[in-house]
């Protein structure tokens, strides 16, 4: 039998070893040069990267192309940059080739080995370039035997998933299942691999209680691996509720239902589900109280609003009586079912009249929709009432109440739900007619033709052997409508009719009693986590420092721990969401040239977390347009503070909130102070830019000028202007490339027109031939300073020999032509270059 031992391995070396390397095959990173003017260019790049992709409102892979491979140029400015080569990486997954993610994601490998995401994604790129299926194994043969333990064993779990899906592919099944036994000990959070054993032993699986005890151990591995998903936890409930052990399945299926209560997506099967369940163990009675105290409330809430909207003059159409207020036809089958077992005739009766009003309520909106040109409308409308019309039949029939009622509406059916549509209901209907009025022998020629596929005719053929006395074949009937339907109305009256029928008081199975003692072990606290998500982690968000001083760019840590006794996945969609979205509450921000943008990050580097384990990320939350925001502040503080969201979602006001396993936090008020050379008087600023001469007072000069023409409030710019142009025909091929990406264009601040015509002239991609133009400078340029699918600088780049570069000018001679947004054709302010998009990114999960 093919069972996945509960719980994880020894841990293993943390780091990738040399068989990474064998994979990845990547030369040695250069030193970064301890060189502010370096820094502040690949920074600033960065910047017009980043806003430049956000400008369309659905960014095209060409768009994301171009990001790419410009944040790719950049890099050389700082190429132990490990933030910008993971821009670079969510940059290029968007481009969807394989090629450009495979090259960002080994920088990032390279940079931070302790990047087990960015591990995995280049490993899996590396084998995929292996041309048979042959190839690949022998390298997953090697990464997974003991030469290479030094990986994460998350890694080698996932790893081993992958191999085992080819094994698999060429029939080796024993090879399949042995790597799945390994994928799953490596690792107890993989959660495809729970599944794919899971599956593969429910396909395989028998009817005895070994098989059926050892299919649940391995959904309880599974629910290990993603204790917040509900489906699982359905699952193991149906599991133990077949099998006879109720209030364990009713523990799991709670849990189940904490979960989408969370998440707000509980719908009325769900609930009328778990009355079924705990009728199971409470009785009918509980069933009667709570569907009457849930209607009273729904129908007191209504008569609430009702009046209040009367008080407010709202037109009659739009108000809701409170008898036209109803709860899902299901629950009247069940109150009816559960009220048969209590034998009490007033309730059934009162469910039926239930089910008799709203069909009524449903035919007016049939009525309705045939005003309507909405053909789903009408088409809905009409399945419901269908839906209900019959099923109320049917509930007459079971509780063998109005037979005559019903005989006199069978004719009149087909009118309201035509010949095709009654066609597939008329024989079951005509069967528990037949069984009410005593004609047994049509009752079972009907079962006969059509059999019993359905709960509902399970139940009249279990009534059918009653009626002929055949008692314990009925008990039979019921007892395989309790094992294979517990969870629908019918499944809890069957076990007291299977009950009353034999005599028997104890439901469970010898299966049932060791689920029983199986999930005993799954400790009561995994209730209590799942009921909070505080319990199970927590969240810290905080500046890296209280104040930052002016050219410093803002960054915040954000740190999520895992609190549980078990390991917990992490990242998109997982058990621990890397997901977070941060805004800013800063003082006077109507003041500034543009509102602030709130910052999408994703902590996408681990692929699960140890108990107490912590994973902190930095995150500059100046990315993209709001460093561009914060420099041009006519003031020399700014305070500011950062909340975040987990799982962000919007609530009913419009309001982001954290997810239903997320939590929020807010960072302390901290400060960040702007430059005090961007608030001189032109005259001033201009001096200040011709005699800068350090590389510290270079990069100020420069970010300044940008800051103070961005704001647009300064006197004499052209004098601002021409010291920047002055200074550019004299700089380095460094502190071009500042200039180039940090200094505005024409198009956003018209005085930089003789600039923009300087750089042009000077240093235009014609000089690329000679390599007199850096390609950091030249790139930079395409992207800033061209707005014409002709201009001639395309041409000279589309004929450099520069890879990037002619890929580069093919891509923005495009974006041109077609009148895409472009950063250089951006206009006038800051609130120009916010685009469409109302986020920046900050961090490995996209820009």
């Amino acid at each position: 039998m093919f069972l996945v031992l509960l719980g994880g391995v020894r841990r293993v070396g943390r780091h990738a070893g040399f068989l990474i390397a064998l994979v990845v095959a990547a030369g040695p990173v250069a030193a970064q040069a301890d060189d502010p003017v370096a820094a502040a260019a690949a920074d600033d790049a960065a910047r017009v990267a980043l806003i430049d992709l956000r400008l369309p409102e659905s960014p095209t892979p060409e768009d994301y192309e171009i990001a790419a491979r410009l944040l790719g140029i950049a890099s050389e400015l700082a190429p132990k940059d490990a933030d910008l080569a993971r821009l670079e990486t969510a940059a290029a997954f968007g481009t969807g080739e394989p090629g450009l993610l495979a090259g960002a994601t080994a920088r990032v490998v390279a940079l931070d080995p302790s990047d087990t995401v960015a591990q995995l994604r280049l490993i899996t790129a590396r084998i995929a370039q292996r041309q048979t299926a042959e190839e690949r194994l022998a390298l997953y043969e090697k990464l997974l035997g003991p030469a290479g333990v030094s990986i994460d064993h998350t890694v080698r779990s996932r790893l081993a998933v992958d191999a085992a899906l080819i094994e698999r592919e060429q029939g080796n099944l024993d090879r399949f299942l042995s790597l799945l036994t390994l994928a799953s000990s490596l690792d107890q959070t993989n959660k495809e691999a729970r599944h794919l054993a899971s599956s593969y032993f429910a396909e395989y699986a028998g009817e005895d209680p070994d098989s059926l005890t050892g299919e649940l151990e391995l959904n309880l591995e599974l629910m290990w691996a993603d204790p917040i998903d509900p489906n699982v936890h359905f699952g193991i409930s149906r599991e133990l509720a077949v099998e006879g052990a109720m209030r364990e399945a009713l523990r799991f299926y709670e849990i189940g239902m904490t979960i989408l209560y969370r998440a707000g997506l509980v719908q009325p099967r769900q609930k009328v589900e778990e009355l079924a369940m705990r009728w199971l163990l409470d009785g009918p009675r509980f069933v009667l109280d709570s569907i009457e105290q849930e209607l009273k409330l729904a129908r007191d809430n209504a008569r609430i609003k009702y009046e209040l909207d009367k008080q407010r003059d709202v037109p009659d159409r739009l108000l809701t009586p409170p008898d036209e207020v109803f709860l899902d036809p299901l629950y009247e089958k069940i109150r009816i079912i559960a009220a048969m077992d209590a034998m009490d005739k007033s309730a059934v009766l009162e469910g039926l009249r239930e089910l008799d009003k709203y069909t009524e309520h449903e035919f007016k909106k049939i009525q309705e929709a045939t005003t309507l040109d909405d053909e789903k409308s009408r088409a809905k409308a009409f399945e419901e009432f269908t839906s209900t019309l019959v099923s109320a039949q049917f509930m007459r029939m079971l509780a063998n109440v109005d037979v005559r009622q019903t005989q006199s509406i069978i004719p009149q059916i087909p009118k309201y739900i035509g010949e095709e549509k009654w066609n597939q209901l008329r024989r079951p209907l005509e069967a528990w007619v037949a069984l009410r009025t005593g004609d047994l022998d049509t009752t079972r020629a009907i079962l006969q033709e059509i059999g019993a596929k359905t709960p509902a005719m399970r139940v009249c053929r279990a009534e059918l052997l009653v009626a002929e006395g055949k008692d314990a074949e009925a008990a039979a009937e019921y007892e395989y409508v309790l094992r294979h339907e517990s969870f629908v109305p019918f499944g809890a009256w069957a076990r007291s009719r299977a009950m009353e029928l034999t005599g028997r008081t104890d439901p469970v199975t010898p299966a049932g009693r060791r689920m029983q003692r199986l999930v005993a072990e799954v400790p009561a606290s995994l209730d209590h986590f799942i009921s909070d998500p505080a319990e199970m982690l927590s969240l810290k968000i905080e500046p890296v420092q209280d104040d930052f001083p002016p050219g410093e760019r803002a960054r915040l840590k954000i740190t999520v721990m895992n609190t549980t006794p078990w390991p917990l996945s992490i990242g998109p969609s997982r058990t621990i969401s890397s997901r977070f979205l941060l805004g800013v509450d800063a003082d006077d921000v109507d003041e500034f040239g543009a509102p602030p943008q709130p910052v999408v990050v994703d902590m996408d580097r681990r692929l699960r977390l140890d108990p107490t384990e912590k994973l902190s990320v930095e995150v500059g939350v100046e990315a993209g347009l709001n460093g561009m925001i914060f420099d041009a502040a006519n003031r020399g503080i700014i305070r500011q503070r950062w909340q975040g969201w987990q799982s962000p979602t919007l609530n009913s006001d419009g309001a982001y909130v954290a997810g239903p396993y997320g939590l929020s936090d807010s960072s302390e008020k901290f400060t960040r102070s702007t430059r005090p050379e961007a608030r001189l008087p032109g005259p001033d600023l201009a001096a200040f830019v011709g005699d800068a001469a350090s590389p510290d007072t270079i990069v100020a000069a420069v970010e300044s000028a940008a800051a103070w023409l961005r704001r647009g409030d300064g006197d004499e710019p052209a004098r601002v202007v021409s010291a920047l142009t002055e200074r550019y025909l004299s700089a380095g091929p460094t502190e071009r490339a500042l200039m180039v990406s940090a200094l505005p264009t024409a198009s956003q601040v018209p005085a930089m027109a003789p600039f923009d015509e300087m750089v042009r002239r000077e240093t235009g991609l014609e000089a690329v031939r000679k390599v007199s133009t850096p390609r950091v400078v030249a790139a930079m340029v395409l992207v800033t300073r061209v707005t014409d699918a002709d201009d001639p600088l395309l041409a000279a780049a589309a004929g450099s020999g520069d890879e990037s570069l002619v890929r580069l000018a093919a891509l923005v001679s495009d974006r041109l032509r077609e009148g895409r947004p472009a950063y250089s054709k951006t206009g006038r302010g800051l609130a120009a270059l916010a685009g469409s998009s109302k986020a920046t990114a900050a961090g490995r999960g996209g820009p």
